[in-house]
């Protein structure tokens, strides 16, 4: 059986223009202080070979769940937890196929019907969002909103984890949904302790 994973704070990486393993070393702190229970290694337009150095250096500093971005080969070969799947990537049969028959897959997603096809598709997990405005989007979606949350929460029986604009100063209300908790980029990238952090 596939180990429980702790979705409650995943931290999506954003190395972009840094020296890889300087980027690694400078996430420990943060990783520590706001308590991250996940690690998604995600690197926009990175080739696999980029994404495969990304990953070595987190595993130095990271031991815990890793999920890997869009590569599924480079997850198999880092055995990491899994691979994390946006649009545009191999399907979720695909990646399993690559990963094995024990491997978790999750899958982005932005609306309930997205979220119902993922499920029936096989996704063991989805990221969903965005749900606020984020101070530097990625993306050109306007947020969904805590509602939309709960509503997609409620029509799959898979773990929800949230995106977009979230901070630990804002868990209450993302777990009060029945999410399995929540992601982000720059919020977990900070040293400064936070609010439930020690």
């Amino acid at each position: 059986m596939t180990p429980r994973v702790d979705w409650t704070r995943v931290l999506v990486t954003d190395p972009a223009g840094r020296d890889l393993p300087e980027y690694a070393r400078s996430l420990v702190t943060p990783l520590a202080r706001h308590r991250v229970t996940a690690v998604l290694a995600r690197w926009r337009a990175a080739s696999e070979s980029e994404m495969s150095t990304l990953v070595a250096e987190l595993r130095r500093v990271w031991k815990g769940t890793l999920m890997v971005g869009q590569f599924p080969a480079v997850a198999r070969q880092a055995g990491a937890s899994g691979v994390h799947l946006g649009f545009g990537s191999v399907t979720v049969a695909e990646a399993r196929a690559t990963l094995g028959p024990g491997a978790r897959v999750g899958r982005s997603v932005h609306t309930r019907a997205e979220a119902t096809a993922a499920h029936e598709a096989g996704a063991d997990y989805l990221l969903f969002g965005p749900i606020l405005e984020s101070p530097k989007p990625s993306h050109s979606r306007p947020p969904v909103g805590f509602d939309a949350l709960a509503e997609v929460v409620a029509a799959v029986p898979i773990p929800v984890v949230a995106i977009g604009g979230l901070s630990v100063a804002l868990e209450p209300r993302v777990l009060a949904t029945g999410a399995a908790g929540w992601a982000a980029i720059r919020s977990l990238h900070t040293a400064a302790a936070t609010e439930g952090s020690p």
